[in-house]
């Protein structure tokens, strides 16, 4: 089994767009690690970037990719 969660407002809070500083949703963080626990495989989604860099993948890559993974880390 797969499920998909969104990161913006659905494992974390932020303000103005200030990713690097994004609240943890420790409750929803804390179910979905349980369902990997039991094998489920976790997809995370985000829309990040699509605005400010008109749909440009490369764009939104560069600007965003690591400031998730780094966040997700911690």
């Amino acid at each position: 089994m797969r499920m998909v969660f969104d990161v913006d407002n659905t494992i974390c809070i932020h303000t103005n767009r200030d990713y690097v500083n994004a609240k943890p949703i420790w409750p929803m963080i804390n179910k979905i690690n349980e369902l990997h626990r039991e094998g489920v495989e976790i997809w995370l989604y985000t829309s990040r970037g699509q605005n400010s860099c008109n749909g440009d993948l490369a764009l939104i890559i560069e600007r965003n990719e690591q400031i998730l993974v780094d966040w997700l880390k911690r």
